[in-house]
């Protein structure tokens, strides 16, 4: 899944696949790599909320955080 680099003091970098509604989200980490997370049952309106906001994070802890099914990638 291509990832895109997002401007946010959480969040590094967001992917999105519209054909099985899933969003892959990696956090930012100051020991290197961040941890990644998929996301299921993502609207292309959810990512677009999260990447336009003026807090990212806020944004994506109200959408996807508490509100989908998720699990740890890396």
């Amino acid at each position: 899944m291509e990832m895109t680099a997002v401007d946010s003091s959480q969040l590094e970098s967001i992917g999105f696949d519209p054909e099985t509604s899933k969003c892959h989200i990696r956090f930012k980490s100051k020991k290197g790599t961040g941890s990644l997370y998929e996301y299921d049952n993502v609207t292309q309106e959810e990512v677009d909320a999260i990447i336009n906001a003026e807090s990212l994070g806020r944004v994506f802890a109200a959408t996807l955080k508490f509100g989908k099914n998720y699990r740890k990638l890396e």
